[in-house]
């Protein structure tokens, strides 16, 4: 157990005796695990040639979606992220040739976006190195398959539990 969350624990027995933390010690657990797994994608991303994890994201998405062509705004929300944010990084790809903007043939004012060739290059690197890190998080498929099983339990209950204030 990472000495973090080892720490907290402890402190929280200390500080109110007699209560089960294995919960507390759970979350903590996947919130720390969480974090290491972002850091460990984005270093996969760089090391296949991506500027970003948020790069491979986009280009990746486009590749599942193709042929279809995607809106700038569509791209942003499927992503979850901001509309604005998403134009330094188009521009950027179409820089690299990863991406191109293509006028609608319908609607000649409306922009879509097409991945490239050697866009779908790169992202077959960036899911290979992602494969990698996914298949290093367990040693077998079972054990995989099971964690992924309590995960999806676990999620629900978030959905289910809703904000709280």
């Amino acid at each position: 157990m990472p000495q973090t969350v080892q720490s907290l624990v402890e402190d929280w027995e200390r500080l109110v005796p007699n209560t089960d933390t294995a919960a507390l010690r759970t979350g903590q657990l996947l919130l720390v695990s969480g974090r290491a797994l972002e850091k460990t994608l984005d270093d996969a991303a760089t090391a296949a040639g991506f500027a970003s994890r948020g790069d491979y994201e986009v280009l990746a998405l486009m590749a599942r979606r193709e042929p279809e062509c995607l809106s700038p705004v569509a791209v942003a929300e499927l992503l979850g992220v901001s509309p604005s944010g998403m134009t330094g990084k188009l521009d950027r790809l179409e820089r690299d040739q990863l991406l191109e903007r293509v006028r609608d043939q319908v609607d000649r004012r409306s922009v879509k976006l097409a991945i490239t060739a050697k866009g779908k290059e790169l992202v077959s690197l960036g899911f290979q190195a992602a494969m990698g890190v996914y298949t290093a998080l367990l040693s077998d498929s079972e054990a995989i398959s099971q964690l992924a099983d309590t995960l999806q339990e676990v999620y629900e209950n978030l959905q289910l539990a809703g904000p709280r204030r």
